[in-house]
């Protein structure tokens, strides 16, 4: 099991059903909960789980994208081999870091060891803002209630065509995420 956006038992609480998660009915549920985390994470280009990482940046300029936000701390710094110095050599910014002594060419990697994302509490639930757990319990509803249709549907009748979409994030969804788009990817 994978840390989870809600919790079952809210979850359930939500659908207004008595399903647990190794009952029948709960597993198919259990299963697009477990899901729900990667496509929010592939949505906003980020990472939501807290814990420690270290991540090379190939890029150009001076921004360094890091992908657990927010960043709660930054341990090391490093370019080509050498470590960098806060303040001197690069400061925290909302995508990462920025740095104030160089310029990336793409040549050399940055690599930057940090702590970052949302808490995870003890039973696996990531502590993400209200919003961010709304959009998925009604994501999940969506899906949970569409699980023997997941392709689009053409019905046709005398009076025309409606073509019903497949999964996909509800509208209401991706308003509720959008701010949450890792900064760099913004437009």
């Amino acid at each position: 099991m994978s840390n989870r956006l809600v919790s079952f038992s809210d979850l359930a609480a939500f659908l207004e059903t008595d399903y647990t998660e190794t009952q029948n009915e709960g597993i198919p549920l259990a299963n697009i909960l477990d899901a729900m985390t990667a496509v929010f994470e592939q949505y906003l280009k980020r990472t939501l789980s807290y814990g420690t990482y270290t991540e090379d940046y190939w890029g150009t300029g001076i921004t360094v994208p890091l992908n657990a936000l927010p960043v709660a701390s930054i341990t090391s710094v490093t370019y080509q081999t050498s470590p960098l110095q806060f303040t001197s050599d690069y400061i925290q910014s909302p995508a990462g870091i920025r740095l104030t002594t160089i310029l990336l060419d793409g040549s050399a990697p940055v690599t930057v060891t940090y702590t970052g994302g949302y808490t995870v509490d003890d039973s696996g639930t990531i502590q993400v803002p209200a919003d961010m757990k709304q959009a998925a319990l009604y994501q999940i509803a969506y899906e949970w209630k569409q699980k023997d249709k997941p392709g689009a549907t053409l019905i046709e009748t005398a009076a025309g065509r409606l073509t019903i979409p497949g999964l996909q994030l509800l509208n209401y969804v991706t308003f509720l995420l959008n701010p949450y788009i890792h900064p760099a990817f913004l437009i």
